[in-house]
């Protein structure tokens, strides 16, 4: 396998059928939750032979928003790259805000902060 290089703003072209095909924009890094690339895919489906510009094709509807793993599918040819434009979109609301709690161990100096929704739970140390 080849090795691939991706980074944000890379837009991607996905072969539907043999008449049809999508595209997809890696557009953030997760770090937080899935430690994964962020996509964006839109709306619009175009015949294979159309080549619309990659502005064009950031300006359509999104259709919907998932971590992808865009190194493996381009590396796998589930994909492939067509350029690279830095007009993301917003990305503030593509997060989920999980709430958190705040706990106090008495025995330490650790504070706590714990989900209920998710399990998660991340440890901080308090400052004096």
């Amino acid at each position: 396998m080849a090795r691939a290089n991706t980074k944000i703003g890379d837009v991607f072209l996905v072969k539907i059928d043999g008449s049809s095909k999508k595209y997809f924009q890696y557009i953030v890094s997760d770090l937080t939750q899935l430690n994964s690339d962020v996509i964006r895919v839109f709306k619009k489906v175009y015949p294979i032979n159309a080549n619309p510009d990659l502005s064009e094709i950031v300006s359509r509807e999104v259709e919907f928003y998932a971590h992808c793993v865009t190194k493996l599918g381009l590396k796998m040819g589930y994909w492939e790259s067509i350029g690279n434009i830095s007009d993301v979109g917003e990305i503030d609301h593509i997060y989920l805000e999980i709430p958190m709690t705040p706990v106090q161990s008495p025995e330490s100096k650790l504070k706590y902060l714990t989900s209920g929704t998710c399990g998660k739970s991340m440890i901080m140390t308090l400052q004096e």
